[in-house]
């Protein structure tokens, strides 16, 4: 039993002996080191294009004669040879960024190529094409659309060029989005352009709105030009705001002045043709006539360059002095002035209505001429069958489909100021009626001075706000050069702003106003610019009176009347009393 155990420890002690020697031996050995050389991918080998014999293309079927070799002469017939044999080894796919221009270099560098044995520098440059699935003829330029996949063309004025605006952010140069297609190279056509193409337009293309512009590379319409917006008019208007808040009725009231500034000087006004047509009746007194006519005679050199005019005698009925308008000249005006001093002595009755009547009714506007009418009489018709002021003027109304201005004066005791009023106010004009007749002459020059330079013509107007229906005047007058130009209205006193646009032609195109007025920071004006508002209001009424008499129309004028201390210098009927 005691040897026993003595075995075993002596052959545990052994083998802990033998197992501390080999660790003391592994700890003394040098450590493992990887030997293997490192893989070194093997160069590649650049490819060139090989030179190739006459002999060796003389075996072409397609070549028979040397006379086919030269490249200048027959290019075509030698390219369509090779591609018979090669071109399923060289077509071969690249990406975008591998496309150089440099030809030679592109192609070299791909597999493939040394099948061609030609010298390089005998190859011309439309020899190699990059072909895409969406071809483009080379000899035609591109054609540009608007609202294109890959972007936008707009035309940016007054240069005549194209302005790419893409919604993708790829570069201008990624082919894919350029030509529509994946690129491959392959012996085709010549290497188009990657470039947008650069059209040059004539001057009536880029200025006429809503045209088609015909490109001239093209010499088809590649483009449609947007109608352009109106040009503004704040440019050279000088718009004031004038507010008014009645603290009793909790309701506010604005005015807005218009006034042309010195920025217009350079505009230049609308052409424009004028009658001035003078009654001569029996009622015009001898010195009344003669201040009209001198006041017309004077007025003529008032005129713009190219207006045109037509002096008007009448007493039943009218006599023209031309034929047709004439430019204002030496000429013309000393025909004016002999054709007036003629009929200075004649004398009879006064028929209104059918001596103004032809010059509305017959007369049509060419090339958007405007046309006025400055009428000088007193208004009083002293025919038989004359038309009473309301049924006048609502026909003389109807029959204007030219849109004329008509303008009144007068001067001197017994006018019907109704009549020259009205008769203005719903045809674009206005009228002035003096109490003395001496020199009145100079005050009828300068009021048609002050109408002579129209600069912006058939204004139309749109209010945005509390209460647009009381926007006054509704038909507005054109805009001249010496004159203000005021629209009423009335406003919520809780609100801080509205909004009110115009737009009308003048002579470079159409023109627009959009003009936000800010009730808060307007000048503050007195209770007349309520008064003038409620003036405003009943000229409108009175002239609905005109076309329609109205009990409810005429009560709300007096109630107007009543409530603003307005004048009427009219002799209205009174409202009939509800039973």
């Amino acid at each position: 039993m005691i040897s026993t155990r003595k075995y075993l420890g002596f052959s545990m002690a052994l083998s802990l002996l033998f197992h501390l020697l080999l660790f003391t031996v592994a700890n003394k050995l040098p450590a493992f080191q990887n030997t293997k050389a490192p893989y070194i991918p093997p160069k590649k080998k650049s490819l060139t294009l090989r030179s190739i014999s006459e002999s060796e293309i003389l075996k072409k079927q397609s070549i028979k004669t040397k006379s086919d070799l030269s490249l200048k002469r027959n290019s075509q017939r030698l390219s369509a040879s090779l591609k018979a044999h090669i071109s399923k080894e060289i077509k071969t796919t690249v990406k975008p960024k591998d496309i150089n221009l440099n030809h030679q270099k592109t192609l070299g560098q791909k597999a493939g190529i040394d099948s061609i044995k030609a010298p390089v520098k005998e190859l011309p440059p439309n020899f190699y094409h990059i072909n895409v699935k969406s071809p483009i003829k080379t000899k035609e330029a591109p054609k540009a659309k608007l609202g294109s996949p890959s972007g936008s063309l707009t035309i940016k004025q007054p240069a005549r060029s194209i302005v790419s605006q893409s919604n993708s952010a790829t570069s201008s140069t990624d082919i894919n989005n350029q030509l529509g297609g994946q690129p491959r190279v392959s012996l085709r056509r010549s290497i188009p352009r990657i470039s947008p193409p650069k059209i040059n337009f004539d001057k009536k293309a880029t200025t006429q709105s809503g045209r088609d512009i015909k490109s001239p590379l093209s010499g088809q319409s590649s483009l449609k030009a947007h109608k352009a917006e109106p040009a503004q008019m704040e440019n050279f208007l000088t718009i004031t705001p004038y507010t008014y808040i009645d603290t009793i009725d909790q309701i506010g009231y604005f005015k807005l002045d218009l006034q042309v500034n010195h920025n217009a000087n350079g505009m230049h006004p609308i052409d424009k043709d004028i009658f001035f047509i003078i009654d001569s009746s029996r009622s015009i007194s001898r010195k009344k006539l003669t201040e009209f006519v001198r006041g017309t005679l004077n007025s003529f050199s008032t005129l713009s360059a190219n207006d045109r005019f037509n002096p008007v005698i009448f007493t039943v009925k009218a006599t023209k002095g031309f034929d047709q308008f004439k430019e204002v000249s030496p000429e013309s005006v000393k025909e004016a002035r002999d054709f007036l001093s003629f009929f200075r002595i004649l004398s009879g009755q006064t028929d209104v209505y059918n001596s103004i009547k032809p010059f509305v009714s017959d007369t049509v506007r060419e090339n958007n001429r405007p046309i006025q009418i400055f009428l000088m009489t007193d208004g009083m018709s002293t025919v038989d069958d004359k038309k009473e002021n309301p049924l006048l003027i609502k026909e003389i109304t109807k029959d204007n489909n030219a849109d004329i201005s008509i303008f009144g004066f007068s001067c001197g005791e017994n006018t019907n100021s109704f009549l020259m009023d009205f008769l203005a106010y719903r045809n674009r004009g206005d009228s002035l009626v003096l109490d003395q007749i001496e020199n009145s002459n100079k005050d009828l020059t300068k009021y048609v001075s002050d109408r002579s330079e129209i600069l912006v013509t058939d204004l139309m107007h749109r209010y945005s706000g509390s209460y647009p229906q009381d926007i006054f005047p509704k038909k507005l007058p054109h805009i001249y050069r010496n004159r203000t130009l005021s629209i009423y209205g009335t406003f919520n006193i809780y609100e801080e702003s509205g909004l009110i646009q115009l737009l009308g032609r003048s002579s470079a195109g159409e023109r627009q106003l959009i003009h936000k007025i800010n009730f808060k920071k307007a000048k503050q004006g007195s209770s007349e610019l309520a008064k003038n508002w409620a003036a405003q209001k009943i000229f409108h009424l009175i002239g609905q009176l005109t076309d329609n008499p109205n009990q409810e129309v005429l009560s709300e004028i007096y109630k107007l009347q009543q409530k603003f201390k307005v004048y009427i210098p009219y002799n209205l009927p009174k409202p009939q009393k509800r039973k």
